[in-house]
């Protein structure tokens, strides 16, 4: 069974706990454009140890970027990134990564206890997880949601006078080629960049998932954080 951990950015699999886009280090690319603010990596891994000791978890699985720089590693990813995964896979049996698109050079800076896994996911449960910015194994085919992560969704909000919010949400889609419920979830950091889903169509940013299971964005339903729905994308257009 898929469980969204609202209101938490994660989602319970049985005893395994799947997060998405960490994005550590995103303060070194700020900070290359003149923008200065502290570290949020000691952050993001609280909030992550406070859900693994309140949910018991024996196993973690990260759904890709981990880190942010691209293509290589920044000096400030070097110097968070592999404390962090050594002090979360202390808490936890078997702490897994599926690689994202932002995770180059991120081998050598996970310890040997971590295991890294293809871009192409594996299988949890009734559950094909991938990062979600190539395509899935075959095998995924077979499973009954497809979890991902990679676009970051939120939805923009504007009210009368003109004000705009920008709102992560959760987003559940249904695949037109397969029996598949396809799951994208919010990013960890909530601090990262969003895709404003209802202010797009068929982006090539949503990645190769939503051609390969043939999603229309429009269809899918978006959940916010603490698991209201706020409906079709389509109806949110405005």
């Amino acid at each position: 069974m898929v469980q969204p951990l609202i209101p938490d950015p994660g989602i319970r699999i049985g005893g395994v706990l799947v997060f998405s886009d960490l994005h550590l280090g995103f303060e070194g690319a700020l900070q290359e454009k003149g923008i200065r603010i502290p570290s949020q990596t000691n952050r993001v891994l609280v909030d992550l140890l406070k859900i693994v000791e309140r949910v018991k978890a024996r196993r973690i699985i990260l759904l890709g970027d981990v880190k942010h720089g691209v293509p290589s590693a920044s000096h400030m990813e070097w110097r968070h990134i592999p404390g962090f995964l050594r002090e979360l896979s202390s808490r936890v049996s078997s702490l897994e990564i599926i690689m994202g698109n932002h995770d180059g050079d991120l081998l050598p800076l996970t310890p040997r206890n971590i295991t890294i896994r293809p871009p192409q996911g594996l299988r949890v449960g009734n559950s094909w997880l991938v990062h979600g910015h190539a395509n899935p194994a075959k095998a995924a085919e077979k499973a009954r949601f497809l979890v991902m992560g990679h676009v970051h969704p939120a939805i923009e909000l504007t009210d009368r006078f003109g004000f705009k919010t920008i709102q992560p949400v959760w987003l559940k889609c249904r695949a037109s080629r397969l029996p598949l419920e396809v799951i994208v979830m919010p990013s960890v950091n909530g601090m990262v960049g969003h895709l404003v889903v209802n202010r797009m169509r068929n982006d090539k940013r949503l990645g190769p998932i939503f051609r390969w299971a043939k999603i229309a964005i429009d269809d899918c339903e978006a959940y916010a954080l603490d698991g209201t729905l706020l409906g079709r994308i389509e109806d949110l257009r405005g």
